[in-house]
C-alpha cells in the first residue's frame, strides 16, 4: 500500500472511530465518507453504489446527503463506461426529480444530463449507417501530443504541451485533467531566480506514447528528460486513474527513449519500443507485475514515433509498420512471429502503408494507404499470422491524420489538424514609424498553404514556398510571382522540411534549405528560370535543423544556423556558421544564435539569443567576418522574437515579437543608433518570416493559424467481441 493510500486509510479509520462517539444523527455522514472512499480510493464502483443507495434508503430525511448520494451514484455509473450510460442518466434524472431544493446537486446533475443527451443524439441518429463525426473543434493541443482513446470511447490520453504532463481529455464534458504535475518542483516560482528555474526545468520529464490498459483504468507512458534526450535515463510508467500516483515500472539508462505500444489482452504485459538516440532499438515485452523485460526483436531501421506496433490476439505475432528503406518516407506493414523469430511483409506496396489500429477483436487490420493517389483507409482480415482476402476501401481522402484507435464498440477515433498560412504585403513609412497601407494577401492561389516570402534583389519578384497535400504526403512548391507577368512560375521540389528561402545577390537563383532524403538536411540552389536544383552543401544526419541560410554578396560564402540532436537546455540551441563554397572550409562564428539575418551589404549579421540566467531574449549584431557582438535590444519577461530582418539601408532592424498573455504578434523597428524600439502599428496572429523590399517601403510576411479537431468514424465494422473475449474462446 502506498504512503498516500495508507494516510487516507488511517484518516478514514480515525473518522469512523470518532463517529461512534457521536449520536446517530451523524452516522449518515460517516457512511457517505465511506462510500466516497470506496469509490475514489478503492476504485470499487459497484460497492460504492450499494453504500450510496443505503444512505438514500436509511436517511431519506437528510436531504442534502441523499441528493449527493444519488448524484454520486450517477458518477459511479458514468465511470463504469458507456454500457452503463443509461443507468447514469437515470441516476441524474432522479436528482433533478426528487431533490429540487438541493440547488448545487441539481445543477451538477443537469449539466451531466446535458452532456449525455448530446452524446446520445450523435450516437442514436442513423445508428447503423456509416458516418464520420467531429467531436471536438479547435482543440489547443498539438496533433502529435494526442495518443489514444479509452476503451469506452470517452477519454483521450495526451501529453500536455505546457508542462509535458500525462493528461486526459473528457469528450463528454470537454474538460481536461493532468495526472502528473511537472510544475510542482518549482514551488513558488516568483521567489526563484532565473538560474534556479533553469536548473529545475532540466529536471522536468516529458510524457510520450500514452496508451490505455484493456480495463480503461490505467495508462502506460514513457517519461523522459526535457534536457538532452536520455540524460538521466528514461522511465516506463503506469498511472491508475482512480488514484493517480505514477508507478515507475522500469528505468533505463541504456535507451534514451521508451514508447509503450500495446497491452496484452489480460493487462499483464506491455509491448514497448526501446530506442537509441538514432531511433533504432528493440521491441520488448515488459511484465507489469515486476518490470522484467523480454527483448523480442532488433530494429535495424529507425522507428518514427508515428510508426505503430500491435499484438495480435494470439499474442504470438506482432504487426507493425516501418520505413521501406532507411532513407525512405514510405512505410510497409510487417508481421513478426515471436515463436519463430521471423519477419514477413504483410502489406507490401510501393505506396505508403501504415497501421491505423486492429479491430476490437483483433481480427481486422485497419490501415491507411496512398496507393490510389490519396490517403485512404482500408480494412482486411487477419488471423493466424496471415491476411484473409483482399483489402477493402473504407474511406477516401482522409488527409493527414493522427490515429487514436478503436473503442470497444468498434468506433475509430482520429485527429486532423487545420493549419493555415498566408502571405501578406503592406507598405510602411520608416521615418514616421507607421504602416501606410493595410495588409493584403499576396496571392489567393492555394490559400492557407503559403509561407516563407522573399523579395528579389531588384524588387520585381516575390518568391515563396507552398506546401500542398498530395495523397498522404505534403509536397513543396517554389513559387515566383513577378511584376508584369501573367500568372507565376511554380517548381515542385523533391525536398522535405523546407526552411525560409533567400534570393541570390544576382537574382538568378534561390537558396533553399531542406531534406533531400529521410533525415539528411542540405542547402540547395534553385535556378529561378528553370527550377533546376544544385546541391551546395549537405549535413550529417546528426544535424537535424539547419536554417536561415544566406549568400554573401559575392556568392562565395554561405551563412546559416545549425543545431545538433544532442544539444540540450544546458546549451543555447543554435550555432551560427559560415561556409566557404570553393575551399569547403566551415567556420563557427557564434554559438547560441537563431533567427540569423545578413545585412544588405553583407558586412553584418543580426541574430537573437536567450540568456539562461535571466530567461530574457535579446537582439544582437556582429561583423559577418566574426568578432565581438553588440546587444541592440532585450525584450521583457514572457516576450519572444518571432522574426527579425535588416532594413533596406542596413541602418536598423524590423522585428515581430510575441507575448505569452497576448494572442497576437506586433511589428516593431529599431535603429542601430537608438535604444528605444518603435511600434509600427501592425498586429496579427503568428506574424512571421518577414522580408523587406529593396525600396525600403514594402514588406511581405506570413500570418498563420493552427487548430486541431477530433473525429470519430462509426458503423463500418461488423459486430465483434473484444480481443480479450476473442482470446478466451480460442
Amino acid at each position: 500500500m502506498s504512503s498516500k493510500k495508507t494516510f487516507i486509510f488511517i484518516a478514514f479509520t480515525a473518522a469512523v472511530l470518532m463517529a461512534f462517539g457521536f449520536q446517530n444523527s451523524s452516522e449518515h455522514k460517516v457512511l457517505f465518507e465511506k462510500a466516497k472512499f470506496t469509490m475514489e480510493t478503492k476504485g470499487d464502483l459497484k460497492g460504492a453504489i450499494k453504500l450510496f443507495e443505503e444512505i438514500i434508503q436509511k436517511y431519506p430525511d437528510q436531504r442534502d446527503y441523499a441528493a449527493k448520494s444519488q448524484l454520486y451514484i450517477g458518477f459511479c455509473y458514468e465511470k463504469l463506461g458507456l454500457k452503463e450510460a443509461k443507468q447514469a442518466q437515470k441516476a441524474f434524472q432522479k436528482v433533478v426529480a426528487n431533490y429540487p431544493g438541493q440547488v448545487e446537486a441539481v445543477r451538477l446533475a443537469k449539466e451531466k444530463l446535458s452532456f449525455i443527451l448530446k452524446a446520445q443524439t450523435g450516437a442514436d441518429r442513423n445508428d447503423k449507417q456509416f458516418r464520420m463525426r467531429k467531436l471536438w473543434e479547435n482543440l489547443d493541443v498539438r496533433m502529435n501530443n494526442l495518443s489514444s482513446v479509452s476503451p469506452d470511447g470517452r477519454y483521450i490520453a495526451f501529453t500536455d504541451r505546457h508542462g509535458g504532463d500525462i493528461a486526459v481529455l473528457d469528450l463528454f464534458t470537454k474538460k481536461r485533467t493532468r495526472f502528473t504535475d511537472n510544475f510542482s518542483i518549482f514551488g513558488d516560482v516568483e521567489k526563484l531566480s532565473a538560474t534556479e528555474r533553469m536548473s529545475l526545468i532540466k529536471k522536468m520529464k516529458y510524457a510520450s506514447g500514452s496508451i490505455w490498459a484493456p480495463d480503461g483504468q490505467k495508462i502506460a507512458y514513457g517519461w523522459s528528460s526535457l534536457g538532452i534526450p536520455g540524460e538521466g535515463g528514461c522511465d516506463l510508467c503506469i498511472i491508475p486513474l482512480t488514484n493517480p500516483e505514477p508507478r515507475v515500472l522500469l528505468h533505463s539508462e541504456e535507451f534514451p527513449f521508451l514508447y509503450p505500444l500495446d497491452w496484452t489482452s489480460d493487462g499483464n504485459h506491455i509491448l514497448a519500443a526501446f530506442l537509441k538516440r538514432d531511433m533504432t532499438g528493440q521491441f520488448a515485452l515488459v511484465k507489469v507485475a515486476d518490470g522484467s523485460i523480454r527483448m523480442i526483436k532488433q530494429l535495424e531501421r529507425p522507428l518514427n514515433p508515428l510508426d505503430s506496433a500491435l499484438l495480435l490476439p494470439d499474442e504470438k505475432h506482432i504487426v507493425y509498420d516501418l520505413h521501406q528503406e532507411k532513407d525512405s518516407s514510405e512505410r510497409d506493414i510487417f508481421l513478426y512471429s515471436l515463436e519463430e523469430g521471423k519477419d514477413i511483409k504483410l502489406v507490401e506496396h510501393p505506396a505508403n502503408d501504415f497501421i491505423l489500429d486492429l479491430s476490437p477483436n483483433g481480427k481486422k487490420l485497419f490501415f491507411a494507404s496512398n496507393r490510389r493517389g490519396s490517403l485512404d483507409s482500408w480494412i482486411v482480415g487477419i488471423e493466424g499470422g496471415h491476411l484473409q482476402g483482399d483489402p477493402l476501401l473504407v474511406q477516401k481522402e482522409l488527409g493527414g491524420i493522427n490515429p487514436l484507435g478503436f473503442d470497444k464498440s468498434g468506433s475509430f477515433y482520429y485527429v486532423k489538424d487545420n493549419w493555415t498560412s498566408n502571405i501578406y504585403t503592406a507598405t510602411y513609412d520608416r521615418q514616421k514609424a507607421k504602416l501606410k497601407t493595410s495588409p493584403e494577401k499576396a496571392t489567393q492561389k492555394y490559400e492557407g498553404s503559403n509561407l516563407y516570402p522573399a523579395w528579389s534583389p531588384d524588387g520585381k519578384s516575390l518568391a515563396y514556398m507552398s506546401s500542398r497535400l498530395f495523397g498522404s504526403e505534403y509536397v513543396w512548391f517554389l513559387c515566383i510571382k513577378s511584376e508584369g507577368a501573367d500568372g507565376q512560375k511554380e517548381f515542385r521540389l523533391e525536398l522535405n522540411d523546407v526552411e525560409p528561402i533567400k534570393w541570390s545577390p544576382d537574382g538568378e537563383s534561390i537558396l533553399v534549405v531542406g531534406e533531400s532524403s529521410f533525415s539528411h538536411p542540405g542547402i540547395y540552389e534553385i535556378d529561378a528560370l528553370t527550377g533546376e536544383s544544385k546541391e551546395l552543401k549537405t549535413f550529417d544526419p546528426d544535424f537535424h535543423w539547419v536554417s536561415w541560410a544566406s549568400w554573401s554578396p559575392d556568392k562565395r560564402k554561405l551563412y546559416y544556423t545549425i543545431q545538433k540532436h544532442d544539444e540540450s537546455l544546458e546549451k543555447l540551441p543554435f550555432t551560427l556558421k559560415v561556409y566557404d563554397i570553393e575551399s569547403g572550409q566551415e567556420q563557427e562564428l557564434k554559438s547560441g544564435c537563431f533567427h540569423m539575418s545578413l545585412s544588405p551589404d553583407g558586412d553584418w549579421l543580426s541574430f537573437e539569443r536567450r540568456n539562461l540566467e535571466t530567461l530574457l531574449n535579446s537582439l544582437y549584431v556582429m561583423p559577418s567576418s566574426g568578432g565581438e557582438s553588440r546587444k541592440i535590444l532585450t525584450l521583457g519577461e514572457k516576450e519572444t522574437f518571432l522574426t527579425s530582418t535588416w532594413a533596406a539601408d542596413g541602418k536598423g532592424l524590423v522585428f515581430a515579437k510575441y507575448k505569452d498573455d497576448v494572442n497576437k504578434c506586433s511589428l516593431w523597428q529599431i535603429s542601430l543608433d537608438e535604444e528605444k524600439p518603435q511600434k509600427l502599428g501592425l498586429e496579427m496572429k503568428r506574424l512571421n518570416y518577414l522580408s523587406l523590399h529593396p525600396d525600403g517601403q514594402r514588406m511581405a510576411f506570413c500570418s498563420s493559424t493552427l487548430s486541431v479537431d477530433i473525429w470519430v468514424m462509426e458503423n463500418f465494422l461488423p459486430g465483434t467481441k473484444t480481443r480479450k473475449e476473442s482470446k478466451s474462446r480460442q
